[in-house]
């Protein structure tokens, strides 16, 4: 599948996901043409403690860069880089939803201690530009271009945009991200996500594609530019054409509850390692939880009994059915006698297949042929939460 960049994921962090953890529809990393030559050889960035911590890993490919993400208690998956000269730490997740990629400037929240955050004039490389940048979700500010760095890897005039204006309660999550990045599709015709382009460009990759590994606590996770990585899948890839050009969306003939019945009210689904949760229909979660005997609590949380045994979720793609069980929808914390069920009902009408369904199925985003490969994911030697 091409020469690839891998990044290992693992996971840090002592808060819970929230329903809000999910569609914050944003970033991409429009950057990647690379203007300094890579030292050959592995190069290890370090990664920091920050809360509780999973193992370490790497991204390589041409370039022999590595990059370290961590997992921040299977809420997010995180990678940290540097913008500007010289660099300032940020931490940035990513999304399949869109294209744009922003982060956050100073006076964005000047009461958060907990971000890191971007300082344009501190950096002899900013350059402005005279565009304003808004998203769905209350986000704003302006867009500029400066260097940005991710491991060994270097890219100059990079577009993105510096945030003065951030969504509601996003101080909350400054001990887990700051900014997004962005690997779904652009405006303009845009029909590869920029990241995985530029970096096809600048050759450090031979295909604009990437795959997504997500382990659970203390797990290895890893996120591959270029290609798929093959020890972390078992058997092939069953290959979608995606269902629009412009998203990672692909066709869903119904969704089953156990051998009970079947949801064909919803024919499509969304891929996406940034919600934490499964995204579904009001109606059919709630129906779905009721089999669990879970109630839904003030926060929109579907609450039950640990002990509880209820009918898997079958997601039926191309003919194809892919199963979620207990293990893999079930939340508990630490010693806690509730747990939770890791989905969430929303009112958009169709699904997202977010992090509990790349934790179990290997899934490749492959821009060049516009189509989704997946693949069951080779176990990890720890499911615990």
């Amino acid at each position: 599948l091409g020469s690839r960049c891998q990044v290992r994921i693992r996971r840090t962090g002592a808060g819970a996901p929230t329903p809000g953890d999910m569609v914050f529809v944003l970033p991409c990393l429009s950057f990647m043409a690379a203007t300094a030559a890579v030292a050959a050889g592995v190069v290890r960035v370090p990664l920091k403690r920050v809360g509780r911590v999973g193992a370490v890993g790497t991204l390589r490919g041409k370039a022999s860069g590595d990059i370290s993400l961590s997992n921040m208690d299977d809420n997010f998956y995180i990678a940290e880089l540097e913008l500007g000269t010289p660099g300032q730490r940020i931490r940035a997740v990513f999304t399949t939803y869109v294209a744009d990629t922003w982060f956050p400037a100073k006076p964005a929240l000047v009461e958060d201690t907990k971000h890191y955050w971007y300082i344009p004039h501190t950096s002899t490389t900013h350059r402005p530009i005279n565009r304003h940048f808004s998203d769905a979700v209350g986000v704003k500010g302006s867009m500029c271009e400066d260097t940005v760095s991710i491991g060994d890897l270097r890219v100059a005039s990079f577009p993105f945009a510096v945030v003065t204006e951030a969504f509601d309660g996003y101080e909350s999550y400054g001990d887990k991200y700051d900014g997004i990045i962005g690997l779904g599709f652009g405006h303009n015709g845009q029909d590869m996500p920029q990241l995985v382009e530029l970096l096809r460009q600048a050759g450090q990759i031979d295909e604009p594609s990437f795959a997504f590994y997500l382990g659970r606590m203390n797990q290895e996770s890893e996120l591959a530019l270029g290609g798929a990585a093959p020890e972390h899948f078992d058997g092939k890839f069953h290959f979608v054409k995606r269902r629009r050009a412009e998203a990672w969306q692909v066709h869903m003939e119904g969704v089953w509850v156990g051998d009970e019945y079947c949801f064909t009210d919803v024919d499509s689904a969304y891929i996406n390692p940034f919600t934490s949760f499964l995204h579904g229909p009001d109606h059919q979660i709630k129906r779905f939880a009721r089999h669990w005997q879970a109630t839904e609590d003030s926060d929109g949380w579907f609450e039950f009994p640990c002990d509880t045994e209820g009918p898997p979720l079958h997601f039926r793609i191309d003919g194809r059915d892919y199963t979620l069980t207990k293990s893999d929808l079930l939340v508990k914390w630490r010693d806690q006698p509730t747990c939770y069920l890791a989905i969430d009902a929303v009112s958009t009408g169709t699904w997202t297949l977010a992090a509990p369904f790349l934790r179990k199925f290997y899934v490749l985003f492959d821009g060049l042929q516009k189509r989704v490969g997946i693949a069951v994911a080779k176990p990890t030697s720890d499911n615990s939460v």
